[in-house]
């Protein structure tokens, strides 16, 4: 918990981290999953989910859409008749869908607070 202006706020104890790895050997002793797989996973997502986002595309998954956050890349002048061509990735970003919420909320939720 920390307080800001008289307000205080709850958060989660940053010491509370996992590493893939830590996420990858739960996966293969509870979930069935072989040593390893979850990181080729995350490993091909994000090459082919990067090549897709690059390219403009929004992407469709059961934990939320991804999808580019584009700027346009030019002067005030030029903004309204601007074209592609002044468009340029910026970031992306990821819309939370309502299920991944829920599946969260079927665990006891034990949060530690940092002191």
């Amino acid at each position: 918990m920390s307080k800001h202006n008289g307000i205080l706020y709850a958060r989660p104890d940053p010491s509370l981290k996992l590493q893939l790895r830590d996420v990858d050997e739960f996966s293969r002793n509870e979930g069935g999953l072989r040593f390893h797989e979850l990181n080729r996973v995350f490993e091909t997502f994000m090459e082919v989910f990067s090549s897709y986002i690059a390219r403009g595309y929004r992407i469709e998954t059961p934990i939320g859409s991804f999808y580019p956050k584009l700027t346009i890349n030019a002067d005030k002048s030029v903004r309204r008749r601007a074209t592609p061509r002044f468009t340029i990735f910026n970031s992306w970003r990821k819309l939370s869908t309502k299920a991944f919420p829920m599946a969260i909320s079927r665990f006891e939720v034990l949060w530690h607070t940092a002191a």
